[in-house]
């Protein structure tokens, strides 16, 4: 049962005194008291919907919360010292490090994301088959004598010495509709160019362009070489799997084969003969 308390105020007026009833007030005992929390402690957030963890930052911070705003470094991403730090901390070498990390820095705010990161993976990856690259780097060296001489002829009047993809057909459309041409000894790049069709081409520059840059410059083109060098090596993995399939991988397999190839008995190299 609630408990009640009056307040009164006795006032004298002359001989007489007035008592005058100020307010009651019930109490109720706390301990058969029931506290109902506020809902408010309950669901801070009534309309909020959390994201899931995978698209939360780090897994915890959502990617529009105000705390993150008008950070430097955003928490995804790792900046220039932070970069170097983790390299030396694993012991590998960082003195081309800024080299290094202008390749991996895309979009030039001086942080790599984990995007960039992964773009690693495929980075370099030729987007044309090997050996359509392979085939242009013969008739640019034999129609021009070299790939910087044809990228001279092909980059003259070009804006800072570099093609863009529409420049680099219409390159090669105009040296191919030209027939035989000053500094020709074949008709190598009129046999490609009829071989491969627009979309080939444009593989062709993607696999000069891992940067995706709108432009290629001499550094890029020349890295048919590379392209080159790298269709060999796979050429050389397929022979070495070959063998091992076929004779098995011990030692004595690798002088078997070279005696049965050294048909002239040489023992110690093989001549190439070039028909």
């Amino acid at each position: 049962m609630p408990t009640v308390f009056y307040y009164e105020s006795d006032e004298e007026r002359g001989i007489q005194s007035d008592v005058l009833l100020v307010f009651t007030c019930q109490y109720i005992s706390f301990l058969t008291a029931v506290r109902w929390p506020f809902p408010q402690h309950m669901n801070p957030f009534p309309e909020h919907i959390p994201l899931d963890a995978s698209r939360r930052i780090f897994g915890i911070v959502d990617p529009d919360s105000p705390v993150i705003r008008g950070l430097r470094c955003q928490p995804h991403r790792v900046p220039y010292h932070a970069f170097e730090y983790e390299l030396r901390r694993h012991g590998l070498p960082c003195d081309e490090i800024l080299s290094d990390f202008h390749f991996l820095d895309r979009d030039h705010d001086n942080q790599i994301s984990l995007a960039d990161m992964r773009f690693l993976q495929s980075y370099g990856n030729p987007a044309a088959a090997p050996e359509v690259l392979e085939e242009l780097r013969i008739a640019l060296v034999r129609g021009y004598g070299g790939l910087a001489e044809s990228f001279a002829k092909m980059s003259a009047g070009q804006q800072d010495g570099k093609v863009n993809l529409e420049a680099f057909e219409a390159f090669l459309a105009k040296e191919t509709a030209e027939g035989d041409g000053e500094n020709r000894d074949d008709q190598k790049l009129n046999e490609w160019m009829s071989r491969t069709t627009a979309e080939d081409r444009v593989a062709v520059f993607a696999s000069l362009n891992p940067n995706s840059s709108p432009h290629i410059d001499l550094e890029d083109f020349m890295s048919l070489n590379l392209h080159s060098a790298m269709l060999v090596v796979r050429r050389l993995e397929h022979f070495q799997s070959w063998l091992f399939e076929e004779f098995g991988r011990t030692n004595q397999v690798f002088a078997r084969v070279f005696a049965a190839l050294d048909t002239k008995k040489n023992q110690s190299t093989f001549v190439r003969t070039v028909h």
